[in-house]
């Protein structure tokens, strides 16, 4: 068997659907036997010496976590070892937003020339900006106090 299933990278959903193929009742006790059988305290990383080195713990976590949370009895299959194999390989191929992203870095979310969403004002839009909370101060602060009747 190849040391990958999948040449390219998996959505979440992809991911999730790849679970809810199967049946909870099924899938459940596989990756509990996987869980122990690659969880043995004695042996230091025992995962190392599984098919493929898919059978990590996280990978073994994250499957029983989606396949709990979405999964559904109804018109499922039954889970094999070959299946539980698959879902492993397409959690280790998983595409993760940050590292995967074609976005620029994230910009801090507030500050001086930054909209409410964290988007860069252009510089006229921005001096209007500051000229009107300048504007406002002196009314806020006028309305703030009582008044004398």
């Amino acid at each position: 068997m190849a040391a990958y299933l999948y040449d390219r990278l998996v959505t979440e959903d992809e991911y999730r659907q790849r679970i809810r193929r199967h049946r909870p009742s099924s899938l459940l006790p596989l990756i509990a036997a996987a869980a122990a059988r690659y969880g043995a305290p004695e042996r230091p990383q025992p995962w190392l010496q599984s098919p493929s080195m898919k059978y990590t713990p996280w990978a073994l976590a994250d499957a029983a976590r989606v396949c709990l949370a979405y999964g559904t009895e109804y018109q499922r299959s039954d889970a094999t070892e070959r299946d539980l194999l698959e879902i492993l390989a397409a959690y280790s191929s998983l595409k993760e937003p940050t590292l995967h992203s074609t976005r620029t870095p994230a910009a801090p979310l507030h500050g001086p020339g930054l909209g409410h969403r964290g988007v860069r004002l252009p510089a006229a839009r921005l001096r209007r900006r500051r000229t009107t909370a300048l504007v406002m101060r002196p009314l806020q602060r006028r309305s703030a106090r009582p008044r004398d009747l």
